[in-house]
């Protein structure tokens, strides 16, 4: 992948018994600055699994349920509100238009103010601005619509931010030390930069640009090792009870409760990946989180990849092999 002209990579691959971590490339350009295994990525839409996990955890409380609507909880925030389920929102059958598709979510930083800032507010209102998809539970279409509503909401039952209730329901009791919700354009500690790629050949860095145009859509920052413990420790039902964890796994076009399938040539993964300012991530596991694999990558392209032709066809084999290694 770096001699196609990724900047850098982080490997993770865990077969149950024994866990293994590999780096390459540069975490930073210039000066250069070699990547590193506990480097921090902006892990961008790995973030929906975690938000999906918080939301199953008010499940088992008993506090909301995955069949609520968005009116029962935020009355009068999304037109068809009261036809649109939490169920819906997490498997992406709402049918909420993708904000993030609209071109002026992304122009202050297209436009070099990487410091421009959004709302959650915001975001659902240029959502709103546009016709909804389909009539919900139809048809599947992915919207980070769905999990900034998601974080609304959660703040609506808990009465705290979705940062604050990830940070006292996952973050802190799994010990993940170098993840955090990321509101602010600085990485603290050792990190990645992100390289965007407009066109071959052209890296810009966009290591500082907001993430809160992401917010609960994908704005968590975190290490390889990291995020291979979340899915483990949600996999196995440890912060999510079995029954509840089989719901978020139960699959329906390719998606379950924050979570998608990913095909291998050693059967079917489960987990996210995620794509965001200059970083590409992926995790996937089996479904009882014994074997995983955990990549992630400083450069994105305009069309969500890691790089040219040459550069996907490495990452695609490098996720192959990490998806059938054993170690």
């Amino acid at each position: 992948m770096v001699d196609a002209g990724v900047p850098g990579v982080v490997a993770l691959v865990s077969d149950g018994r024994r866990t293994v971590r590999v780096a390459g490339g540069s975490a930073r350009l210039k000066p250069r600055q070699p990547m590193r295994v506990n480097d921090r990525f902006r892990i961008a839409s790995l973030t929906k699994t975690y938000v999906a996990a918080v939301t199953a955890q008010l499940a088992g409380e008993r506090k909301l349920t995955f069949d609520d609507t968005v009116e029962h909880w935020l009355p009068g925030t999304i037109p068809n509100g009261q036809n649109i389920t939490l169920r819906q929102l997490l498997g992406h059958r709402s049918g909420l238009f993708d904000y993030s598709d609209d071109p002026q979510v992304l122009a202050p930083y297209l436009q070099g103010n990487f410091a421009f800032t959004w709302t959650p507010a915001q975001l659902i209102a240029i959502a709103n601005a546009h016709p909804q998809l389909f009539p919900p539970g139809t048809q599947n279409s992915y919207s980070n619509t769905n999990f900034i509503v998601l974080g609304q909401i959660i703040q609506a039952v808990t009465g705290r931010p979705v940062q604050t209730e990830l940070r006292e329901r996952i973050f802190g009791p799994l010990k993940l030390r170098s993840t955090f919700y990321a509101t602010g354009q600085r990485i603290p500690g050792p990190h990645a930069h992100g390289y965007f790629v407009p066109k071959p050949g052209t890296l810009q860095d966009t290591t500082e640009v907001s993430p809160t145009h992401a917010g609960a859509a994908g704005a968590i920052v975190s290490t390889a090792a990291d995020v291979a413990r979340f899915y483990r420790a949600l996999f196995s039902g440890r912060i999510v009870s079995p029954a509840l964890v089989g719901e978020m796994q139960t699959i329906k076009d390719g998606w379950g409760l924050g979570l998608h399938t990913s095909p291998s040539p050693c059967g079917i993964r489960l987990g996210h990946d995620g794509a965001l300012t200059g970083y590409n991530s992926v995790a996937m596991n089996t479904p009882d989180g014994q074997h995983q694999l955990v990549l992630l990558a400083n450069s994105l392209t305009p069309d969500d990849k890691v790089g040219d032709a040459k550069a996907q066809r490495a990452y695609r084999q490098l996720f192959n092999l990490a998806a059938c290694a054993r170690l």
